[in-house]
């Protein structure tokens, strides 16, 4: 976990200490990034830095929760300049946002840390107007869940690509996939639900 700052002094604090794990993360792994190697980086002795941070996968979380928060100021922010913006403009400066801090997104998918998915249900889960709650049963977390996955390998090819497309085409693209039905994206499509259609949940697990 990490300290909720009251004073706008230990905010700041907090927040350059995390800027530099950041810096740290693009010129080497994540693993290999010490407390004490952050803690020289950032001029703040250890006792300090336990002032703000339980641990290092804290300042993980800190960093997360302020990309996402910083994330919704941008798209809120192009909103209010354009209200007449459409959802493709919404995905364009997400995406210009994820390749900016792409090495963050890297440590945040990594399955070993269990941060970036558990974060997500977190921060959604404090958002007022959000049906993503803390609800596993519920229908829309799965939709959200589906495509958050999805969405990732979308982000790695395109990363692995050069980021060749523009952020503009891109979001195109993922908008029309959005919009198409799962059955018309195969060849096959009319096969496939017919053939679904026909097995029951018991013939999945059966051999």
């Amino acid at each position: 976990m990490y300290k909720q700052c009251k004073s706008n002094q230990s905010a700041e604090r907090q927040a350059y200490i995390a800027d530099c794990l950041q810096m740290l993360i693009r010129e080497k792994s994540y693993d290999e990034i010490s407390i004490t190697e952050l803690c020289q980086r950032s001029g703040v002795p250890r006792n300090t830095f336990y002032r703000y941070f339980a641990d290092k996968e804290s300042v993980l979380k800190y960093l997360f929760d302020q990309s996402m928060y910083t994330l919704l100021e941008k798209v809120m922010y192009a909103y209010e300049s354009n209200q007449e913006m459409e959802l493709v403009d919404g995905i364009t400066c997400w995406l210009q946002y994820y390749r900016e801090n792409d090495s963050l997104w890297d440590v945040f998918k990594e399955s070993r840390h269990n941060i970036l998915f558990g974060q997500l249900v977190r921060f959604y889960g404090k958002l007022s107007d959000s049906f993503y709650k803390l609800d596993f049963n519920n229908q829309h977390t799965k939709y959200l869940i589906f495509l958050a996955y999805g969405m990732q390998g979308i982000l790695d090819v395109w990363k692995y690509s050069g980021y060749r497309q523009s952020e503009k085409e891109l979001a195109s693209q993922i908008l029309n996939v959005l919009k198409t039905p799962m059955k018309d994206i195969l060849a096959t499509g009319a096969r496939v639900e017919a053939v679904m259609s026909e097995v029951s949940n018991q013939d999945f697990f059966t051999e």
